[in-house]
């Protein structure tokens, strides 16, 4: 971090420093890890499945895949382990690691379908964020931890009512997480994406119908980009974002402000 007359200039410099990426091998993960490897960071891309993340490690410099399964306690703390060992430390965790689960009302909603959601997109984040913290904490240097929530959490809806509990206790679970660790230098925040360019919306963009549809309810009036929210997620990881955790920050084009 550099100061030019006594204010700060920002700097995306991540080398030295390594990271752990959730989910990387497409989306908003693919893209962190992209950023994160460009501005100098080693990435490990973790989660499933393993040819994703393989392709991801062959695509971008600096990256490399290692499998893991969030939802498994004994996978997270191995993959910690296994990166601290090749790389010597760990500096960032991100968790972009999520299912969607079944678009169905919640009387139509099973016990399993629940489970199999909050399984990734809770428990996932929980293994990752205390294995992570852990780590930082042995380390004493603080580090930064950047969790994936969503808009779907605020804006409630028919038909996603797992997902939308899950990213509702993701929000919350990233404003204890940040009041306990803040006196370890451990910096945590939540980034709620709205509709996005993954994946997991496929079905949006490839019909021109919905696409109208859904985008017109949305200020900005499209999908959000991949990388337009990890640059977000980027940010938080930086020096420059050093005030910041706790913090439960949107990107979604306006859409829960709503619009003319």
């Amino acid at each position: 971090m550099q100061t030019k007359s006594g204010v700060l200039i920002p700097e995306y410099d991540f080398r030295g420093k390594v990271a752990v990426v959730t989910g990387a091998g497409s989306g908003i993960g693919y893209a962190v890890a992209t950023q994160l490897a460009h501005y100098g960071a080693q990435v490990v891309a973790a989660g499933l499945p393993a040819e994703a993340l393989e392709q991801a490690a062959a695509s971008v410099p600096g990256v490399t895949a290692m499998v893991c399964d969030v939802s498994s306690s004994q996978q997270v703390e191995t993959m910690i382990s296994e990166t601290v060992t090749r790389f010597g430390r760990l500096d960032i965790l991100v968790c972009c690691a999520g299912v969607g689960g079944k678009v169905l009302p919640l009387l139509e909603q099973t016990e399993a379908d629940l489970d199999q959601v909050l399984s990734v997109n809770l428990k996932g984040i929980y293994h990752c964020a205390r294995a992570a913290a852990r780590q930082m904490i042995a380390q004493g240097s603080g580090g930064r931890i950047v969790l994936t929530s969503s808009i779907a959490y605020v804006e409630g809806g028919g038909l996603h009512g797992p997902y939308g509990a899950s990213k509702g206790a993701v929000s919350t679970l990233t404003r204890s997480m940040a009041a306990e660790w803040a006196k370890y230098g451990i910096l945590v925040n939540a980034v709620c994406p709205g509709l996005t360019r993954t994946g997991i919306n496929r079905e949006v963009w490839e019909d021109p119908a919905l696409y109208r549809e859904l985008t017109g309810k949305i200020p900005l009036r499209r999908m959000a980009e991949p990388g337009e929210v990890a640059s977000l997620m980027t940010y938080l990881c930086t020096d420059a974002a050093g005030f910041i955790t706790g913090s439960i920050i949107h990107c979604d084009g306006g859409a829960t402000v709503g619009g003319l």
